[in-house]
């Protein structure tokens, strides 16, 4: 009956579903389906899904002009280094060789290096630390100071895809509870979403642009809500700062349409 209720306080408010002229639907939609096709050649049977790899995720991200830290993907320690000097120091250091879900406790990632000596003593500290499981990189330019956010869209049994948002890093998911709202997701549903949350509080304390984060909350939920494919994407950390956001890390599923994972609210 709450959740009746809620539905109803949510149909009588006036929503305005915004339709950002850079978001490159089709883009994203080739992208997806290309991505599905390869995986799944003449239609034979779909695994449960796929996970997109992080040059992948970051694609679709752009295609919703959503920003993304400038970063390239490596496989060893000599491209490493050639990476670090055509992006300028300071750079990062992360495995993208295993899941991303405790890479940082694994000894995966390496912050702030200032030279590309310090770059190849830390790749070759993580080959120790992860052996075979890091076979591939990302040299990342390091971001202006701010504060870590995370931002995830993921299928719930009951409302189909839903839109979380809170304090990111290597803790997000033990910052306190994280809000969510179901897709669609309007304009004043993305406001409120960042505006209560813990996140939305520090972002407040603390000055920093809570603007941008409701605008790469909404573009998100706007591109997702129009590809039933994607299955999930997690943006961690997303580094919000003065003058914008920008997304670090991400990983996606995509899997073929489901009725399961539609929204079960519609305006």
């Amino acid at each position: 009956l709450a959740q009746v209720a809620c539905y109803g306080v949510w149909r009588g408010r006036e929503h305005v579903l915004v339709a950002h002229p850079d978001i490159d639907a089709e883009r994203a939609r080739s992208l997806v389906l290309g991505l599905l096709e390869t995986q799944v050649p003449g239609g034979r049977t779909v695994p449960d899904h796929v996970e997109l790899s992080w040059s992948q995720a970051a694609s679709l991200l752009d295609a919703l002009g959503v920003p993304v830290a400038v970063g390239e993907v490596v496989t060893s320690v000599d491209g490493a280094a050639a990476a670090a000097n055509r992006l300028g120091f300071p750079v990062a250091l992360k495995a993208l060789g295993a899941r991303l879900r405790g890479r940082s406790e694994a000894g995966g990632v390496a912050l702030d290096l200032q030279t590309e000596g310090d770059l190849r003593r830390s790749y070759a500290r993580i080959q120790m630390s992860m052996g075979k499981a890091f076979d591939i990189a990302l040299v990342q330019k390091m971001a202006d100071a701010g504060v870590e956010a995370v931002i995830t869209v993921e299928p719930d049994p009951v409302f189909g895809r839903v839109v979380s948002v809170g304090l990111g890093g290597i803790l997000a998911d033990h910052i306190g509870p994280r809000r969510k709202r179901a897709l669609p997701l309007s304009a004043a549903d993305a406001v409120e979403l960042v505006h209560e949350s813990t996140l939305g509080a520090v972002l407040r304390e603390r000055g920093l642009d809570m603007r941008a984060v409701v605008d790469t909350v909404v573009r998100i939920a706007a591109g997702i809500d129009a590809l039933p494919e994607i299955r999930l994407l997690r943006c961690n950390p997303v580094l919000v700062s003065t003058t914008g956001a920008a997304v670090l890390g991400v990983r996606g599923e995509i899997a073929l349409a489901s009725e399961a994972l539609l929204p079960s609210r519609r305006l």
